[in-house]
């Protein structure tokens, strides 16, 4: 007679077997396979690099991001970069930079996200580099991309707060902070610090009290 605790593990084992026919879990668990499939060409490419397993992919990763030496990109980050052939990386990441647990990283075609060297950014930080046109009354998703404000560049030793979301044509200067949850529309030139929402100026590094 089996015991209660194989009864238990059997009728577990049963359940996920039927939410494994279902057509929604397998696409998922699919997209999780190949996923981690890119992972491990992205660590053969870049073996000084840490790539944690949950990192997600929307497209080929190998010809999306770019990476220096000793990057570490953390859990739950998600590359949505659509490009088309024969365009460059979508997403280009220097020496040293820590991106922080559930980023964001969205490129359309002919766009990019460039991190300098030393950048460190916390968790659940968006970077857009490309949005809709807003121009028209009618259904936002059917207009095109605004052409004129593209591309994010966060230079070299900034550091991003966590929860931040910087938009389409900013640049983060060199050295930089900027402050958690804000959300970056203009250029922040180096060595300032910017919080708020939108964000604005808030000091100078090596002159707060």
């Amino acid at each position: 007679m089996m015991s209660p605790s194989v009864i238990t593990r059997m009728k577990s084992l049963a359940r996920a077997l039927r939410l494994l026919s279902q057509p929604v879990a397998t696409e998922a668990l699919a997209q999780q396979l190949e996923s981690l499939r890119q992972v491990a060409a992205l660590r053969n490419r870049y073996p000084t690099c840490r790539f944690s397993d949950s990192v997600v992919f929307h497209s080929d990763a190998l010809a999306s991001l770019s990476c220096g030496d000793d990057v570490r990109i953390s859990a739950g980050v998600v590359f949505g970069c659509y490009r088309s052939e024969p365009e460059p990386c979508s997403v280009i990441i220097g020496n040293r930079t820590y991106v922080g647990e559930y980023c964001n990283m969205r490129t359309s075609p002919r766009t990019q996200i460039r991190f300098g060297q030393d950048v460190l950014i916390a968790q659940f930080c968006s970077f857009v580099a490309s949005n809709h046109e807003i121009e028209g009354s009618g259904p936002i998703a059917l207009n095109g991309m605004d052409s004129q404000r593209v591309d994010v560049d966060i230079e070299d030793g900034a550091w991003i707060g966590a929860g931040v979301v910087v938009l389409p044509g900013v640049r983060v200067g060199a050295g930089a902070v900027v402050g958690a949850n804000s959300v970056v529309t203009k250029d922040v030139p180096s060595r300032e610090i910017w919080a708020g929402v939108p964000a604005k100026r808030i000091g100078l590094r090596g002159e707060l009290p």
